[in-house]
């Protein structure tokens, strides 16, 4: 889909909507190739819930405790001791699926509320223009800034534009009301990110940041692809 001035808001609700739900698919147990690994996993070595290290002595633990109830016991021990470790893995990988599927639900309701407007920002645009905002670094990251004014209630449409990329992730600010439909370039040509920011009326903070590695800060460009008017009084 092509976001230009004239994109009415329908649209690109419709838009946001449909990445929102895209990304809540692929990152819930219901991308069954990718969760599928990880229910194996928890089903087989269930200590892994704790951590790596916690999971391999407690599967450690077990195996050790196994043989010895195969050496000094009997089979039915065993088969206990078998049943038992399979059903905490049952148990785990269960609960572990229900977490991540709660979380996704809280990130895709997140991401599909208005942000708040913040009062005091100052030297606030309206619908930039190839705008450069200033970099600064901080916690190993550089990060820019944008404050925005949003004339009424709705959903705008940000192209972010980093010419002689780099190859860095560039991460964008803040999850409420962000949907980043697209992210596209290879290094040493111009990365595309479109935005869409779903906010309400007044002042708003935008912020993008980038792995500092050493490295220079990196041009960068904003522009609002859709107009959006004054919301008539």
């Amino acid at each position: 889909m092509t976001v230009t001035k004239d994109t009415p808001q329908a649209q690109l609700k419709q838009l946001g909507d449909a990445v929102i739900k895209r990304e809540f698919l692929k990152s819930t147990p219901l991308n069954l190739g990718k969760f599928l690994r990880y229910v194996l996993l928890y089903l087989l070595f269930p200590g892994m819930v704790f951590g790596f290290s916690a999971g391999i002595v407690l599967t450690v633990v077990y195996c050790l405790a196994l043989v010895g109830i195969l050496v000094w016991g009997d089979g039915a021990d065993a088969r206990v001791a078998i049943y038992s470790w399979l059903a905490a893995g049952l148990v785990v990988a269960v609960l572990v699926n229900i977490v991540v599927m709660r979380a996704g639900w809280r990130e895709c309701r997140r991401r599909a509320a208005y942000r708040p407007a913040r009062a005091g920002l100052k030297h606030a645009l309206t619908a930039p223009v190839e705008y450069a905002p200033r970099w600064h670094e901080r916690d190993g990251f550089h990060i820019a800034e944008t404050a925005l004014r949003a004339p009424r209630r709705g959903i705008y449409a940000i192209l972010v534009s980093v010419p002689d990329y780099d190859g860095r992730q560039l991460i964008t600010g803040g999850k409420t009301g962000t949907c980043t439909v697209q992210a596209e370039g290879k290094p040493g040509e111009t990365f595309h990110a479109l935005v869409l920011y779903r906010l309400e009326q007044g002042l708003h903070e935008l912020s993008w940041a980038m792995p500092a590695k050493g490295l220079p800060a990196p041009a960068m460009t904003v522009t609002q692809l859709n107009a959006v008017e004054e919301e008539e009084n």
